[in-house]
């Protein structure tokens, strides 16, 4: 009995795990890769930057967004 509920309890999450999407945002892939602001500030960040922490107010700017200064600590240009 014991070895019958494993076996449906291990299908079961076999067809869980399958029916899940594949497909990860870029921004969960790597937080890194992306530009944000927060609130009205004129600083870029990137989106893992530790001065962010916490911080629920952010903005995606894109690459080329203009009258911005980079963080000194994340250093989105590099």
């Amino acid at each position: 009995r014991l070895s019958d509920t494993l076996l449906v309890l291990a299908d079961s999450i076999s067809h869980a795990v399958a029916a899940q999407p594949t497909g990860t945002p870029a921004a969960q892939k790597n937080a890194g890769s992306v530009l944000v602001t927060a609130g009205s500030s004129t600083t870029v960040h990137r989106a893992d930057c530790a001065l962010l922490e916490g911080r629920n107010d952010l903005t995606p700017v894109g690459p080329g967004a203009q009258g911005l200064t980079a963080c000194r600590l994340c250093r989105p240009e590099e």
